[in-house]
């Protein structure tokens, strides 16, 4: 077991039973890859910039001072959410991709939510077959490829 797991468990075991952290990091744990060392929060910006690139062809906006993308607090429940012109729902709120900032410290975590996010910023709505067919593209492309352990895709789809 390498030290990010060890050190991962004790974390789980120093929070509260039932707290926010507690929740998202039991619920986590055994989809998220710890073999790998913790090297601080994932630069979101760098991130997108690249998934862009790999993955969306220019299909999702490009980051800019109207579409930008950052943690930013959310319902423990919510990985993520996109902020699109026409969603009336968040009217006057910045374009963009939030990510929950609860998963700062869960870098695959925080990469799943990006591609999740980024499937709606591209213009899919919901979670419908069209959606559930980028999923399945994104997969055999290999965007999670190191992000899961290998078959353990049930959150994703």
């Amino acid at each position: 077991m390498s030290k990010w797991a060890t050190d991962a468990e004790q974390e789980l075991r120093s929070m509260i039973f039932g707290s926010v952290e507690y929740m998202i990091f039991s619920a986590l744990k055994d989809s998220i890859d710890l073999t790998a060392p913790y090297s601080g929060p994932l630069d979101l910006e760098l991130q997108y910039k690249e998934f862009q690139c790999r993955f969306f062809n220019g299909i999702v906006p490009d980051l800019s001072d109207d579409f930008s993308i950052l943690f930013a607090p959310l319902p423990y429940d919510t990985a993520g959410i996109t902020i699109m012109p026409d969603d009336q729902r968040f009217a006057g709120r910045k374009r963009g991709i939030r990510i929950n900032q609860c998963l700062i410290l869960f870098r695959s975590e925080t990469k799943i939510a990006m591609l999740h996010e980024m499937i709606h910023a591209s213009g899919i709505r919901g979670h419908d077959d069209a959606f559930r067919m980028e999923i399945l593209r994104l997969i055999a492309e290999g965007a999670y490829g190191q992000l899961v352990k290998q078959g353990s895709y049930d959150g994703i789809l």
